[in-house]
């Protein structure tokens, strides 16, 4: 990459891979949340309106997460 000093490439390769991997932990972190509302509601512990919203949040959420892993560039520095 031309024009940027070693200093920058150190940094942005440190950036690069220490938070890469987190997206695809916060979306293994969404994807037990929906086991536990799946367990929740079974248990009747929540409603299935209630059980319903928070699933469909936790689906934007992994959307969300999934399309950063597509996208990295677009979340890097």
């Amino acid at each position: 990459m031309k024009g940027r000093k070693w200093e920058d490439e150190i940094f942005l390769t440190f950036i690069h891979f220490r938070f890469l991997p987190l997206p695809n932990e916060s979306e293994a972190e969404a994807a037990e949340t929906q086991n536990w509302l799946d367990f929740a509601f079974e248990c009747n512990y929540i409603l299935e309106d209630t059980h319903h919203s928070l699933d469909k949040e936790c689906d934007i959420i992994i959307g969300m997460l999934v399309n950063m892993q597509r996208h990295p560039d677009k979340w890097g520095i």
